[in-house]
């Protein structure tokens, strides 16, 4: 009866944590930092019109008022059917997939070392390797996942640079703190 308890209530917990604590997107922002990271590139590079012009607020860089102001920006020039943005919704959930499984591998493994904390025996018992690989595994393929991540986006701003400069030259001081006297 004991057997099939633990994997019950270690279910329950991951369940938990995956779906109602979303504690993929707490362990991005806390750990790995990869959608700040995609974030801030695409931020930079849809103020470029500011740079160029040398623009004295543009050397104060990107105010925390504007980071939320200028994703909203980049989503007014992303369609909904666009294959970018599904591309970049593909990867995501990828990364996220990763993030969710190493956590959980993670937590099985300490879990495995906790059980193992009172009989050693089991420390050499193949599902306590497994798990250990697994997790290792996991955290490898979560590190080939992220490189994808800035593909999409690095696509999106050129063609917003690009396609719809003049459109961006005229929507940026709205979206940029200080800068209603703009020379864009």
């Amino acid at each position: 009866m004991v057997k099939w308890v633990l994997p019950l209530v270690f279910t329950i917990i991951a369940y938990f944590l995956v779906y109602f604590l979303d504690i993929h997107n707490w362990l991005d922002k806390t750990f790995f930092k990869e959608r700040k990271r995609v974030d801030d590139y695409i931020r930079t590079q849809l103020t470029t019109p500011c740079r160029e012009i040398s623009c004295a607020r543009a050397n104060k860089g990107i105010s925390r008022d504007e980071e939320k102001k200028l994703m909203d920006l980049f989503y007014t020039f992303i369609p909904s059917n666009d294959t970018e943005r599904e591309r970049a919704f593909s990867y995501w959930g990828d990364y996220f997939t990763t993030v969710n499984l190493s956590a959980i591998s993670i937590l099985a493994f300490i879990g495995a070392l906790v059980a193992a904390a009172f009989d050693w025996s089991r420390v050499a018992h193949p599902v306590f390797i497994i798990i250990l690989v697994f997790a290792l595994l996991l955290n490898f393929v979560r590190i080939k996942s992220r490189k994808r991540l800035l593909y999409p986006a690095q696509a999106q701003t050129t063609r917003i640079l690009s396609a719809n400069s003049n459109e961006l030259k005229v929507n940026l001081p709205k979206y940029r703190a200080q800068c209603k006297e703009c020379p864009l």
